[in-house]
């Protein structure tokens, strides 16, 4: 059991050799390397490693067993925490066993000779036939700048072997139950301080990939898997928002493609696009794109189609007539006359008020004087009314006529809808071709309004009521399609929020994978250095040698590859080992790990390491 002080070599920690590899790869984003570190941490619970400010050093004092194993009354073995080695023998069935399980199972809970037997009979006889009560351990430790310590394991009168009550102790204080205390869970992994005579012989037993599992373990590896396996998880889940959108997305597609909508035509035509654009999307589902639709804003403008009213044809008409009649009671000849009459007077007035009373120019018998001269002016008076009431009928007259005429002139025809068929169209652009065929005469032109514009205004209500009904079908069928669109374009946002967390994690994910290989020759470098040189101690006599330790392969293919030599030709080291040799072997892999300077443990405990050794070998 040797009381170690420290351990010779420089030990890179897990996180050191990441933080080397990430450091040497400038062309991995800086997002993804703090995702591999923000792993790592997860993986080891916020801490790389155990560091300085882990565990204190610790050394092993003592190991009190009563009613366990081979042990019956309360037996004691005192060490002596110091640098060096000691050594306890005796006879077989002594004991010497039953101290290194007890220790064991304080430590980790469980032996790996139980463990390992599928026999129940290795678990049923842990209690001492012939005392087995009390039955307890305690193991006695000394901490450095702490003092000591003691961990005990008691088990009640009749209690199973997993029934016991494990507690801690320091000094004379009060016990705390378990040993979580000691921060030693994630040491006992990476440093575990116990190799027994069963562990030892098995080491090869399993094959290349229980040897991978067992390096792997001691080196720290399965703190990159676990890394590895954690950014997996992390980028199925964010990758679930957009493995959600795209399913959303082709089911969306597969949904417009039963409709003939040329919205529906539109928005596949944008779903097939990389990027898929969504605000064009968004548009088409809220009816803000319809600019880009032909069919909705045609049938929209014909189902508002504006007409006469036939309330308005019949005014219409009836001015007009009424301002021909008007115009038509004032005869244009006596107008004509009467416009001439006054033009006359105008012209004698001017000659009297130029010269006096005189003789009339024209006929030398009347008299043009004063008396005539305001007879004249009445004349005129009367005669200026007749002429400005029939200016104001003529005037009526004109502006009816425009009226009606400008009604008719202003109507055009409906321009057909894309892709749809509206029977009442033609029907309407044929009214609208016959009631601008104006004719000439007042007359006429009442008659043909009242005729052409009256199935018009038919033909246009029926037209509307078509289109109307054509964009309530086409509406009913395009609302839940809008919903869905727009019911994706929220899952394609929240896909698309997390694109760069996505990216980060998965060049995160494919960087850890595609290093492990370098991460694992980093690691196990210094320990394969430090196990080449405690075999060529033990070794001794033997003509094998072992050149180099490797760790090849991944998943069902893993293997530890030790290359060696036998006086000097290359060959597979474990082909041409004894039992003996593959003894010292595993010890020379077992003990760097366990004697590492970043372990709490300043011990390790070894249960008959030399029991199958080639007898010619100390």
């Amino acid at each position: 059991m040797p009381q170690q002080g420290g351990a010779a070599g420089a030990e890179q920690s897990v996180h050191d050799v990441i933080l080397e590899l990430l450091g040497d790869d400038g062309a991995l984003p800086d997002a993804a390397k703090d995702v591999v570190l923000n792993a790592l941490a997860e993986v080891s619970g916020g801490a790389a490693e155990q560091t300085q400010s882990g565990p204190a050093p610790t050394f092993l004092s003592s190991i009190s067993v009563s009613g366990f194993r081979g042990v019956g009354p309360s037996a004691r073995l005192d060490l002596y925490p110091a640098p060096g080695l000691m050594v306890v023998s005796g006879r077989n069935g002594s004991g010497k066993s039953s101290f290194a399980e007890a220790l064991e199972l304080t430590l980790t809970g469980t032996s790996y000779r139980w463990f390992n037997k599928k026999e129940s009979l290795w678990a049923e006889a842990w209690q001492n036939l012939h005392h087995p009560d009390p039955c307890e351990i305690q193991v006695g430790f000394t901490r450095e700048e702490a003092g000591p310590f003691t961990v005990g394991v008691d088990w009640g009168q009749g209690a199973k072997l997993d029934g016991c009550s494990t507690w801690t102790q320091a000094g004379g204080g009060k016990r705390i139950d378990g040993t979580d205390a000691l921060g030693w869970s994630r040491a006992l992994e990476l440093h575990r301080p116990l190799l027994s005579y069963e562990e030892l012989g098995r080491l090869f037993d399993g094959g290349p990939s229980a040897l991978y599992d067992a390096l792997a373990k001691l080196l720290g590896l399965d703190a990159l898997a676990d890394t590895e396996k954690i950014l997996t998880a992390r980028h199925k889940a964010i990758k679930a928002a957009s493995d959600t959108a795209d399913a959303e997305r082709k089911r969306v597609l597969a949904a417009l493609s039963e409709h003939a909508d040329e919205r529906a035509e539109r928005a596949t035509k944008l779903l097939r696009k990389r990027p898929v654009p969504l605000d064009d999307i968004r548009a088409l589902a809220t009816g803000a794109g319809e600019a880009q639709s032909d069919a909705v804003p045609a049938l929209r403008a014909l189902s508002q189609l504006e007409a006469p009213t036939i309330d308005g044809v019949e005014e219409a008409t009836r001015q007009l007539r009424a301002a021909a009649k008007a115009a038509a009671d004032s005869a244009t000849a006596a107008i004509d006359l009467t416009s001439q009459r006054v033009e006359l007077l105008r012209t004698a007035l001017r000659f009297h008020d130029q010269g006096g009373d005189a003789d009339c120019p024209v006929c030398a018998q009347g008299r043009l004087d004063a008396g005539w001269a305001t007879a004249a002016q009445n004349s005129i008076a009367d005669s200026e009314e007749l002429l400005d009431e029939y200016r104001a009928t003529a005037q009526q007259l004109k502006t009816a006529r425009s009226n009606l005429t400008a009604l008719i002139q202003g109507l055009t025809p409906a321009a057909a809808v894309p892709g749809v068929e509206l029977p009442a169209l033609s029907t309407y652009n044929d009214a609208v071709a016959a009631a601008r065929k104006i004719p000439v005469g007042d007359d006429d032109l009442a008659a043909h309004a009242e005729s052409t514009l009256t199935e018009l205004i038919a033909a246009a209500e029926t037209l509307r009521a078509e289109a109307a009904d054509e964009l309530a079908r086409r509406e009913t069928a395009w609302a839940p399609l809008a919903t869905q669109l727009g019911g994706w374009v929220g899952l394609e946002e929240q896909a698309r929020a997390v694109d760069d967390e996505l990216d980060a994690v998965g060049a995160a994910k494919k960087w850890v994978t595609e290093h492990a290989a370098a991460f694992r020759n980093l690691r196990l470098k210094p320990i394969a250095a430090q196990a080449r040189d405690i075999w060529h101690q033990l070794r001794q006599e033997s003509n094998v040698d072992l050149v180099e330790i490797s760790l090849e392969g991944t998943a069902t293919r893993r293997k530890v590859v030790l290359e060696g030599a036998v006086d000097g030709k290359p060959t597979k080291a474990l082909s041409v080992m004894s039992q003996g040799e593959l003894h010292a072997l595993a010890l020379a892999l077992f003990l760097p790990r366990a004697t590492s300077a970043k372990s709490p443990f300043r011990f390790v405990v070894l249960d008959d390491p030399i029991q199958a050794m080639d007898p010619s070998k100390p």
